[in-house]
């Protein structure tokens, strides 16, 4: 067997997340204290196919997942907000991006959203949120939550 290796500089934050598509043809990367999540055809020397845009202002892993038909890519923001990515490249998801990128973004919690999964047979989703808040007298209130959203 040739191993293959190609060395992609992306991020200076540290990757916590990568995901294969099911024909293997796109790798998706996410990074600690970044702001996208990339796709990369893995056909031609991992070239940047999309990137995708969240709100990430926090050291902790923020997850994203595909469901299982590969037409939705869902991500938690900083502000307690989910993002959904179109993959199929219709308009059917909602908002359309400066970049053509369709997205749909809703509120899910009153803090961070740092997972979230898709059923593998159903339409839910699945979000939790939280983080360390290091407390001072009269700062905001903490959410550590799971939550499954049904659409």
């Amino acid at each position: 067997k040739q191993w293959y290796q190609r060395r992609v500089a992306i991020t200076a934050g540290g990757v916590t997340q990568i995901l294969f598509s099911k024909d293997g043809n796109r790798l998706y990367c996410g990074s600690r204290m970044e702001g996208e999540i990339y796709c990369f055809d893995t056909r031609y020397n991992g070239s940047v196919l999309h990137t995708y845009h969240r709100d990430v202002q926090t050291n902790q892993r923020i997850q994203f997942d595909i469901n299982k038909s590969e037409s939705m890519l869902a991500t938690g923001n900083h502000d307690g907000t989910v993002l959904l990515f179109d993959l199929s490249g219709e308009q059917s998801v909602v908002n359309q991006e400066d970049d053509g990128m369709s997205e749909l973004r809703f509120e899910a919690h009153t803090d961070t959203v740092n997972g979230v999964s898709f059923h593998p047979y159903w339409g839910l989703l699945a979000t939790v949120s939280g983080r360390r808040h290091f407390h001072i007298e009269d700062s905001e209130t903490e959410e550590n939550s799971l939550k499954i959203w049904s659409f």
